[in-house]
C-alpha cells in the first residue's frame, strides 16, 4: 500500500479495511512511519469505515436518517424485544443473531437462504420468526433515527446497488481477513470496486474461522474468479509461529479439503527443532456436550482418517492439556507420522 502512494496513487483514493480495530491501528501506525502526511485516512474495520463514509457523505442516501445513532448490541437486543414483545433477554439475544444472519445474508425470501454453517445453527421455526420481525423492527430503528451494526454495511450496499454514480464515488479498496467475509462484506467490496476491478485481498481460506455467524470462505476461494484480471495470487508461506511438527500436521489436514487453495506451509527457519509430538484431547461445545461420545484419546493419526482406537471424532490440542477422561488409544500412532 505504501508503495502505490509512493508511486503516484492518491491516498484518498485507498480504502484500507481490515476485521479489527486492534489490526486497523496497527496497519495506521506503520503506514504513518513510512508516509506521514500522505498516510491514507480511509483505514478501519468494515463497521468503521462505513459508518464514517456515511456520517461524511450519506446525504445522498434515499431514507438514511441524518445524524443517526448507531445502537449496541444490548440497545438493538432492548429494541427487538420491544418489538417482538419478548420478556427472555436470552431468547432475544438468539433472535437478534438470527435478524443479524438474515441482513449480513441480504436475504429478502427464506426460500433462497444458503444452507451454511450459520443457518443450520438455528431452527427453520426461528429464521422464520426473525423474518417476520424485521420488517417491524427496521421501522422502529427508524422511528429512532438509527442503525443497528448490521445496518452499516447493508445501507452501504442498498444505496450502491441503486446508484452507480455513489459506488464509484465511494471506490478504492484494499481488504484484509477476506476468508470471514460475509454476503453483505462481499457486495459491499464488489460494488465499490466496480468496473475497474481494483481490490487487494489478503487472508487465507484455512483461517476461516466466522462461518458459524455468516462468513463464507467461498468469497477468498473464488477470487480470481470475481476478478478475472487479477494476477496469480501472492503465497506467504514461511511461518514464524508454529513448529515443524504442527506445520506437518496443518499440512496434512488441508491437502484433505479438495477446495482449499494450494499452499504448504513451512518454518520460516529451516533448521527450527521439531517440537514435541501432538496428542489428541477431548474438546466439544456446551451444545454438543450431552450428545456427543467421548472425543478424546491420545496418539491418534489425523493423516490416515481414522484413530486407531476406533474414535472417529478427534481434535488436536498441545500435550499439556489436561484430561484425565482421554485415555490413550489402544494402537498410538507414531509420532513420525506427524
Amino acid at each position: 500500500m505504501a508503495d502505490l502512494i509512493l508511486t503516484g496513487e492518491a491516498p484518498d483514493r485507498l480504502l484500507c479495511i481490515t476485521f479489527t480495530a486492534k489490526a486497523a491501528n496497527g496497519m495506521r501506525s506503520r503506514l504513518a512511519a513510512r508516509l506521514g502526511e500522505r498516510t491514507p485516512r480511509w483505514i478501519g474495520t468494515f463497521h468503521a469505515v462505513m459508518a464514517r463514509l456515511l456520517i461524511e457523505d450519506g446525504a445522498g442516501v434515499p431514507g438514511l436518517p441524518q445524524g443517526f445513532a448507531i445502537l449496541g448490541q444490548r440497545d438493538a437486543r432492548a429494541l427487538l424485544m420491544k418489538v417482538a414483545g419478548m420478556r427472555d433477554t436470552k431468547a432475544a439475544g438468539l433472535l437478534l443473531e438470527a435478524v443479524s444472519l438474515l441482513k449480513n445474508g441480504l436475504v429478502t425470501d427464506l426460500r433462497h437462504l444458503p444452507r451454511s454453517a450459520a443457518v443450520l445453527r438455528f431452527a427453520s421455526e426461528k429464521l422464520g420468526r426473525a423474518a417476520a420481525l424485521l420488517p417491524a423492527y427496521q421501522a422502529a430503528l427508524a422511528q429512532r433515527q438509527a442503525l443497528d451494526f448490521d445496518d452499516l454495511i447493508a445501507w452501504p450496499v442498498a444505496a450502491m446497488q441503486a446508484d452507480p454514480v455513489l459506488a464509484k464515488r465511494w471506490s478504492g479498496r484494499w481488504v484484509d481477513e477476506y476468508q470471514d467475509t460475509n454476503h453483505a462484506q462481499h457486495a459491499l467490496v464488489r460494488l465499490l470496486a466496480g468496473a475497474s476491478g481494483r481490490v487487494f485481498a489478503v487472508g487465507d481460506d484455512l483461517l476461516a474461522i466466522y462461518g458459524w455467524r455468516g462468513a463464507d470462505v467461498a468469497h477468498i476461494r473464488r477470487f480470481g474468479k470475481d476478478y478475472p484480471a487479477s494476477p496469480a495470487p501472492m503465497k506467504l508461506e514461511a511461518n514464524y509461529r508454529s513448529t515443524p511438527t504442527i506445520l506437518r500436521a496443518a499440512n496434512a489436514v488441508a491437502a484433505r479439503d479438495p477446495e482449499a487453495l494450494q499452499k504448504t506451509m513451512r518454518p520460516a527457519d529451516p533448521k527450527a527443532p521439531p517440537g514435541p509430538p501432538i496428542a489428541i484431547r477431548e474438546a466439544t461445545t456446551p451444545e454438543r456436550r450431552d450428545a456427543a461420545p467421548s472425543l478424546g484419546c491420545r496418539g491418534c493419526d489425523i493423516t490416515s482418517r481414522r484413530c486407531p482406537g476406533g474414535n472417529a471424532r478427534c481434535w488436536c490440542a498441545p500435550p499439556s492439556w489436561p484430561n484425565p477422561s482421554s485415555p490413550p488409544c489402544a494402537k498410538p500412532a507414531s509420532p513420525s507420522n506427524w
